[in-house]
């Protein structure tokens, strides 16, 4: 057996991983307006970055972000963990 993550759990990090780095941006850079759209009106990519998300709301995430240090720490997932 490999030492390596599921690519699921690899995809996940990564769709946090730039989740943060778009909630720490300005509310008006095009990227994070069409992210919060995508949530907003529940997209496929929408609901996949909430369900990533877990159990923590999308405000709790944007304040966890906020602290780089502490946004990296929550995402670096171990499998079949949740971020909050």
């Amino acid at each position: 057996m490999t030492k390596m993550q599921p690519i699921e759990n690899i995809l996940k990090q990564k769709r946090l991983r730039w989740l943060g780095h778009l909630l720490r941006g300005k509310d008006t850079e095009p990227a994070k307006e069409r992210l919060m759209e995508e949530i907003k009106n529940q997209t496929k990519y929408g609901r996949t970055i909430m369900e990533d998300l877990g159990e923590i709301t999308l405000e709790q995430a944007k304040e966890f972000s906020s602290d780089r240090n502490l946004w990296r720490s929550r995402v670096e997932l171990q499998p079949g963990k949740d971020i909050s």
